[in-house]
């Protein structure tokens, strides 16, 4: 929602070529125009945020092409809301000319501050000086001129404002120590120093989320009794105060700042019902009123105008697809403005619920079982491990789940060890375990299933994407004899090639730890070395652009199958990334895995 609350933009993806259109919607005036698309294929709309009340700010993924490289970079654009102007890249030419290297960075959409009392500007971070350390710089969103604010320094990667707008922290890894730095300015005599040096992958781990009003209060995020906690720093003293700890999962979430006051109201935590906690009374009794009409759905704030009245509400359950609606703070009115899934029917949804099974090993695994609705007797069923792996399932609305679902199959949704929010532990169990403990996770689900008389065991397929693909081959690799068949989209299939692809990247460590350094071991862990093991029929897809997963590594699958003479599909996706971007894409996907299921399962 615009500054005022008069206006609204908002990205809609159609199915007819796959394009996306940047729509806004003029609410005082009745008027409803396009500001711009794409085509989806080279380039892609990542986010919109007002700038002011005429101009909007957009991230765009472009392909480019660096040598030989193919690449996915960031350009921010600029669109006019009266849509009378040519949108394009909000910098000027000149801009690229400050280092005498005179490059173009691959990510452009880094703002840090939208400084919103300054309405012509916005502070953003840039690799201009140096290529490897990004400075920060004063962007003129009119004419697109920029003025150097802070230059690299102490090779920090991230830097953080305070609330009055002011450089004051910075984020620095030293990648041979394989330590993570926080360095921090003093406003009273402007010294940089370093307040935090820690291990990475370590407990002793700090996260700055932002600051109060008060720029001596520095909100962070940091273990306590073995999970994430939200905690103030006052910086005149160093002294720190528990804010919030919740006792069963993780609190990772940032901080939500009121756009009138410029201070911290609450923070996101996603295992909470409406996933943000307020501080702030007034804004828990805007929430109690927003719920009391919304009864049935989980519902999240998320854009609100300067002055508070006008603001859009985002509302789910597990069985009711997302509805953005529009609200009036002073009049109480809440009316609805567009659905994500307008065609599916909210009576015909199943929903997930919450279950637990304990591993061979006596860990306890949390799961989302969904079931055909007046289903008792055991059932054909989709195991559908997650992607990450450090990521996890929620009870949300999903997709995917409703699909399967309507097929006549029982999902089940393991959040394994190693997936993130269940505390220190149980995240870093995914070191060396790829394939391991982390893949019996997965498989003893199945047991469960089974033994709670769900599933039938002979009709059992795994089914997942990027880590959740590696997990379903390296289940159909493990454990042939479980599974009907497997279905793997952008999964991992060489440990040793996915590892080495970070070897330039500051978190080339830590992707050492998580994956290992045993290339005998990590190749025995790896579906591409062990096709020749797979009994059952297997679906491969993967976008020929995704930059997360290599296309290759389905390809090097399919070529092994071949080779091994094993039942396989091989799909590529044209022009497709990591996240099924291009409408056309997600629509062959969801046929294909449709088919494939029916074929083998039913």
């Amino acid at each position: 929602i615009s500054p005022s609350g008069n206006k609204i933009v908002y990205i809609r993806n159609t199915a007819e070529k796959g394009i996306s259109f940047i729509v806004m919607i003029d609410i005082k005036a009745g008027e409803k125009r396009v500001l711009g698309l794409t085509d989806n294929h080279g380039e892609h709309f990542r986010w919109l945020k007002w700038a002011n009340e005429d101009i909007v700010l957009g991230s765009v993924r472009v392909q480019t092409n660096r040598g030989t490289h193919r690449l996915h970079e960031t350009r921010l654009y600029k669109f006019y809301a009266d849509g009378k102007r040519k949108s394009g890249s909000v910098y000027s030419n000149r801009v690229f000319k400050i280092s005498r290297r005179k490059w173009n960075p691959k990510y452009q959409d880094k703002i840090i501050d939208w400084l919103p009392e300054d309405l012509d500007h916005v502070l953003v971070e840039m690799n201009i000086h140096e290529s490897r350390y990004p400075s920060v710089f004063r962007l003129n969103v009119n004419d697109g001129a920029v003025r150097t604010i802070k230059k690299p320094a102490h090779k920090i990667y991230h830097w953080m404002t305070d609330q009055q707008h002011e450089v004051r922290l910075g984020l620095a890894t030293d990648k041979k120590a394989k330590r993570k730095k926080v360095w921090l300015r003093n406003k009273d005599d402007n010294d940089w120093e370093l307040v935090w040096n820690y291990l990475q992958g370590t407990i002793d781990a700090v996260y700055p989320r932002g600051f109060g009003l008060d720029g001596n209060i520095l909100y962070l995020t940091k273990y306590h009794e073995g999970r994430l906690a939200l905690f103030t720093r006052d910086l005149t003293t160093n002294k720190e105060m528990l804010v919030y700890a919740d006792p069963v999962y993780d609190v990772e979430g940032g901080l939500i700042y009121s756009p009138k006051t410029h201070d911290v109201v609450g923070f996101y935590h996603n295992a909470l019902p409406s996933g943000r906690y307020y501080l702030d009374a007034e804004y828990q009794k805007e929430q109690k009123k927003i719920n009391a009409v919304l009864n049935k759905t989980t519902n999240y704030l998320v854009s609100i105008s300067e002055d508070l009245d006008s603001y859009i509400i985002y509302a789910d359950a597990d069985t009711v697809p997302g509805t953005y609606y529009l609200g009036k703070k002073k009049t109480n009115a809440l009316s609805a403005l567009f659905s994500t899934f307008p065609n599916l029917k909210t009576e015909q949804m199943v929903g997930a619920e919450l279950v637990s099974y304990t591993s061979r090993d006596g860990v306890e695994i949390e799961a989302y079982l969904s079931r055909p609705k007046g289903v008792t007797e055991p059932v054909a069923t989709v195991i559908y491990p997650h992607g990450g792996p450090g990521a996890r399932d929620y009870g949300y609305f999903d997709e995917w789940t409703e699909f399967l679902v309507s097929r006549g199959y029982a999902v089940l949704r393991p959040n394994f060890r190693g997936s993130s929010g269940y505390g220190f532990k149980f995240a870093e169990a995914q070191k060396g375990a790829w394939g391991m403990a982390m893949q019996d996770d997965v498989s003893d689900g199945v047991k469960w299933m089974v033994d709670q008389k769900i599933t039938d065991p002979d009709k059992v397929c795994i089914f997942g994407a990027s880590y959740g693909g590696y997990a379903a081959l390296m289940g159909a690799v493990k454990t042939p004899d479980l599974f009907r068949c497997a279905i793997s989209f952008a999964g991992v299939t060489d440990l040793v090639a996915i590892r080495n692809s970070y070897r330039r990247t500051s978190i080339y460590n830590r992707v050492k730890e998580q994956l290992g350094d045993d290339e005998t071991k990590m190749e025995l862990n790896s579906p591409r070395y062990r096709a020749a093991e797979i009994k059952i029929p297997v679906l491969l897809m993967h976008g020929e652009d995704d930059k997360t997963v290599e296309v290759e590594h389905s390809q090097w699958m399919a070529d092994e199958l071949k080779s091994a003479k094993k039942k396989y599909t091989y799909i590529k996706l044209p022009d497709g990334d990591h996240h099924l971007s291009i409408q056309s894409n997600r629509t062959k996907v969801f046929k294909q895995l449709g088919m494939f299921l029916s074929e083998y399962l039913d």
